[in-house]
């Protein structure tokens, strides 16, 4: 019996060792990628809200350039056409506006955020769009102080990446649910689906494709959002 316990908790460890073996890998990768390389992507965004049985629609296309001088909007059918700095109003740094498309034009920054305090859950070979790749699922760390932890009534944050064959994600798919009742009677929860494509280009990993869909109550106010960005890099 001793030998037989023996015997699986050496398995145990082994698969355990394997597993973190595997995030830590892909955490090397992702770090390994330093963004360097200029770039120009065209944006395609379309978004659509649901509030109080209203439905609003908008498009837009933008053109942005990131590269020595940082990140510029080129061009933007909400804006017009200029070149200039993407800075959010009333912010002199600029970090604000460089952050809103960084998961498109520097998406290991955002994975590497996302799995720092990850744990893998299991590991498996796939097939996807007919090339071979690794499933990853993993469960995400919510990050919350102790007095928030005591609100929450449910929750659950797991993701799902598929590797590609130089073992940088292909695609990725993340799923946020939470409740939290802060009174008897105040309840709020949440509820996000994110679905994302990638691609490597020169020492950047791009998000090419983003789909994220929010719904949830806040205290009685139902809310429902989708918003769907597509990337394509230019000449």
């Amino acid at each position: 019996m001793r030998r037989a316990i023996s015997m699986l908790l050496t398995a145990v460890s082994a698969v355990t060792g394997l597993r973190a073996d595997a995030l830590t890998d892909l955490t090397a990768k992702l770090r390994a990628l330093k963004a360097q390389a200029p770039i120009t992507l065209k944006l395609e965004q379309s978004s659509t809200e649901w509030d109080e049985g209203k439905e609003r629609k908008e498009v837009r296309t933008l053109k942005v350039a990131e590269g020595p001088g940082g990140l510029a909007i080129l061009e933007d059918s909400g804006r017009g056409s200029a070149s200039r700095p993407a800075k959010a109003p009333g912010d002199p740094t600029g970090r604000k506006g460089e952050t809103t498309w960084r998961r498109q034009l520097r998406a290991q920054e955002d994975l590497l955020d996302e799995l720092e305090k990850a744990t893998l859950v299991g590991e498996t070979p796939e097939v996807l769009d007919g090339r071979p790749v690794r499933r990853l699922r993993l469960k995400l760390n919510l990050d919350l102080d102790e007095d928030a932890r005591k609100h929450v009534k449910r929750s659950t944050m797991e993701a799902t990446l598929w590797l590609g064959e130089d073992g940088l994600p292909v695609a990725m798919e993340r799923r946020i649910d939470l409740e939290v009742r802060a009174m008897l009677f105040v309840k709020v929860w949440t509820k996000v689906d994110s679905r994302y494509r990638f691609a490597r280009v020169h020492d950047r990993l791009l998000t090419t494709e983003a789909t994220e869909a929010v719904e949830g109550e806040a205290m009685g106010h139902a809310f429902k959002a989708r918003v769907h960005t597509r990337a394509t890099p230019q000449p």
